[in-house]
């Protein structure tokens, strides 16, 4: 909704004209949405690395009840991030060029304060969530590369999973890493209102990465849907292809992550009904929690 104003503000030379205001509306929504899709995109991670890694510890962790908690707080976190932006003055007149920047140059007296401001942000909101996105997924990759999944059409659906969470790692890596660490070198490198730094080079490459950082927008959905099975055929189905196989089960899972994590558990259950006798208290614990198991999967 803001990317318009952003767009008609470069397209006409860097100059302000929609008000004090509207910038800084448009410059806290522009982070406020960044930085709630870094922190969306790593509790996914999270959420997949228990459901593949983890698949029997995570059964009652993983619900919906918790992943709408998990969602709200990530958007409060986000906004709470970003409210600085929405209180402060963002606009500043360069009367040499004749034009108004908006949020590219600080104020003199408030910039070591914008500087730090900029700093605890980045640090919290992104590489913390940068870590727990990279370690995740590796963990997810690695798994699922080892996993001896007992169904027929396992190599396809590991194949599947493996690329879909390689390729939100490398969405993520190269949509939100350069613009949040030229973020902090643009910083560094302004001197209030240093007009030799406002038009060097860098910040050309800046706002190139900036672009970058919101075609994420566009690419999430295309990875998530288009790496699901349901989503392919009910596409195929509205283009009147009909689909040659069927799914081997009717309530089979249309996320490779959540078929995966059903594979392991079924395979868990299945080593866990081996119990010889005499039957023990652990045994029959075992044997409960497989059959607790086997609810869920139904």
């Amino acid at each position: 909704m803001v990317l318009p104003f952003k767009i008609s503000y470069h397209f006409n030379g860097n100059d302000w004209i929609f008000g004090p205001a509207m910038c800084r509306v448009v410059t806290a929504a522009f982070y406020w949405n960044m930085y709630c899709s870094v922190l969306l995109i790593a509790c996914i991670s999270v959420d997949r690395l228990l459901a593949i890694v983890y698949p029997m510890d995570s059964l009652t962790w993983r619900s919906p009840g918790k992943a709408v908690v998990a969602c709200a707080a990530m958007w409060i976190l986000s906004f709470l991030g970003s409210m600085h932006l929405l209180f402060t003055e963002q606009t500043v007149y360069l009367e040499h060029l004749n034009i108004t920047t908006c949020h590219d140059i600080q104020p003199a007296p408030f910039f070591e304060c914008y500087k730090m401001y900029i700093t605890i942000v980045c640090l919290l909101l992104f590489f913390l969530p940068l870590i727990i996105i990279v370690v995740s997924y590796t963990r997810v990759i690695m798994t699922l590369s080892k996993a001896q999944l007992g169904v027929p059409d396992q190599s396809r659906k590991k194949r599947r999973a493996v690329v879909l969470a390689a390729s939100v790692l490398v969405m993520f890596l190269l949509c939100f890493t350069p613009t949040n660490c030229i973020l902090l070198v643009h910083l560094l490198k302004f001197k209030g209102e240093d007009l030799s730094n406002h038009a060097d080079n860098l910040y050309i490459v800046y706002s190139v990465f900036l672009c970058l950082g919101s075609l994420n927008c566009l690419l999430d959905p295309l990875v998530y849907y288009f790496g699901s099975s349901q989503f392919q055929k009910e596409l195929s189905s509205m283009l009147g292809h009909q689909k040659t196989k069927q799914n081997t089960s009717s309530g089979q899972s249309s996320d490779p992550s959540t078929s995966t994590s059903q594979a392991l558990l079924k395979s868990n259950c299945k080593d866990g009904f081996k119990v010889n006798p005499p039957v023990t208290n652990s045994d029959s614990s075992q044997a409960n929690l497989c059959s607790h198991c086997r609810k869920l999967l139904v």
